[in-house]
């Protein structure tokens, strides 16, 4: 994939928000047997939509600048892991253990399908 750093952004954020979007909704629906009443299509949306919002860019734009390499890739993906987590136990008012679960589950598809995808 070709463009400017600021466009493989775009792409990666919107690439992002619909894997973590889905793995938050499977992982929820299935996984978790979370019914509609405990957590709402529209909240696992916004859940899923603002905090790929909120940490893709740190991701892209400000971890580069502290680490490269694995160092950077590690770093960025436990701030996205732990910040997610952090989100998911307020906005979904879900266990820490669920929590990170989920985090887990959307990081692990977007970082591993990304890897393939890009």
């Amino acid at each position: 994939m070709e463009g400017s750093y600021e466009q493989l952004f775009i792409y990666a954020l919107f690439f992002t928000v619909a894997v973590e979007t889905a793995a938050l909704f499977l992982s929820a629906r299935f996984l978790f047997k979370m019914k509609q009443k405990e957590a709402p299509d529209a909240l696992l949306l916004f859940c899923g939509v603002a905090l790929s919002f909120a940490t893709l860019p740190y991701v892209w734009f400000v971890f580069p600048m502290l680490a490269s390499g694995t160092a950077y890739v590690a770093l960025a993906e436990a701030f996205a892991f732990a910040a997610e987590a952090i989100g998911y136990q307020f906005i979904l008012k879900v266990g820490w253990k669920r929590a990170l679960a989920l985090s887990f589950i959307c990081n692990a598809a977007s970082f591993l399908l990304g890897l393939l995808v890009f």
